[in-house]
């Protein structure tokens, strides 16, 4: 055979021989996937959300419960989107001792197709450069302070509540007032 038809009758490797690896790789991603797919349903596939509408963290938390919770004065609270597209944020101004500081609650659904867990709570409570993030209990499914703030799994969610730029000079909110933020934003999440 010569010309088209050699070339033609010829499997085209690629110079590093990426073919072979390309479809031994497609091979394993198909088998994994059969394997998910068949045979009874798991338990995180029968507990994965629909998508959630965004809530307004705002709505989560007044003024007063803030001021009443840190008992400090607090300023009227802005509301931001996070930066995920998932969920957003509310920021409220604190006049604290020793100068001003935030306390911020937040809430953010999991992305599509996705639940939040324990271990992520923890997850997101690890920040580098402070020490290990610690459990907290009677709030939420599971919680756990670290870097300042309070990270709670409720309704599927992630909600946060404390200080997102915490300055070294203040004292760090307590856990209990952050409990006591939490537990008013979780009686208005949705079910």
């Amino acid at each position: 055979m010569h010309g088209a038809a050699a070339h033609a009758a010829r499997p085209y490797l690629a110079p590093s021989g990426r073919a072979p690896r390309a479809t031994a790789l497609a091979l394993l991603l198909a088998l994994a996937l059969a394997a998910c797919s068949s045979g009874g349903t798991s338990k995180a596939a029968k507990l994965t959300p629909t998508p959630q509408a965004r809530l307004d963290a705002c709505a989560l938390a007044t003024r007063e419960e803030v001021e009443a919770a840190l008992a400090q004065p607090a300023g009227e609270p802005e509301g931001r989107l996070l930066s995920t597209n998932r969920g957003s944020a509310c920021i409220f101004p604190v006049t604290a001792e020793g100068g001003r500081r935030q306390l911020q609650v937040s809430v953010e659904a999991p992305p599509n197709n996705r639940i939040y867990t324990r271990a992520d709570m923890l997850s997101f409570a690890t920040v580098s450069g402070t020490p290990p993030p610690q459990a907290v209990a009677d709030v939420g499914e599971a919680a756990y302070l670290g870097g300042g703030t309070l990270h709670v799994l409720a309704s599927g969610r992630h909600l946060a509540v404390g200080d997102p730029q915490p300055t070294p000079s203040l004292k760090p909110y307590d856990t209990e007032a952050l409990k006591r933020v939490a537990q008013k934003a979780i009686e208005r999440l949705p079910k």
